[in-house]
């Protein structure tokens, strides 16, 4: 892959998340033991996303592995980067990782959906009905 030059055994974090969603898909029992083991080699992925400030929920699966992070807090009004997350456990059941939430609300999105439902009640209101 383009991305392990230095880290031949890391992937990016979404190819990972497909790796697990086709051996879920498959679900037999050599599927579930492959990725049981994966889960527990496999600690850390790499995606491009904003700047993590914190972990904001961790996961402990109770065998052989240390905790890991489940949910990041990202400060998204800073450049996106390169960086290191955690694989989480099979048991966190998680189809799309890393788990994301903002530090900063995105008020105008929901400014311009509201705006943009106005406008249209607004074009809706007045339409001349065609007589037939």
């Amino acid at each position: 892959s383009e991305y392990t030059i230095f880290y031949p055994n890391r992937l990016r974090c979404s190819c990972d998340a497909q790796f697990f969603t086709c051996l879920r898909d498959v679900s037999t029992f050599f599927a579930y033991a492959v990725a049981w083991i994966y889960s527990k080699v496999q600690a850390h992925c790499f995606e491009y996303e904003y700047p993590v400030l914190e972990c904001k929920n961790s996961m402990y699966d109770g065998l052989i592995s240390l905790p890991r992070c489940t949910e990041y807090l990202v400060d998204n009004s800073s450049p996106k980067q390169w960086q290191w997350f955690n694989v989480p456990h099979l048991s966190a059941k998680q189809a799309c990782f890393p788990n994301t939430s903002y530090r900063y609300k995105l008020f105008w999105f929901v400014a311009n959906q509201s705006k943009r439902k106005i406008i249209q009640q607004i074009n809706e209101s007045q339409r001349v009905p065609i007589p037939d």
